[in-house]
């Protein structure tokens, strides 16, 4: 729910369905997970 909050009052399986989303982006796409890790890389050096 603090989540859903966070991001403009969307309910639980709002963000369950984005969760699902994002997971399957990393697992099929290169360039998202090329992207993750950079983040990653500059969140935590």
């Amino acid at each position: 729910k603090e989540i859903g909050r966070a991001f403009g009052r969307k309910d639980h399986s709002t963000v369950i369905y984005a969760v699902k989303r994002i997971e399957s982006q990393i697992r099929n796409r290169k360039e998202v997970q090329r992207d993750l890790s950079q983040l990653e890389h500059l969140l935590m050096p």
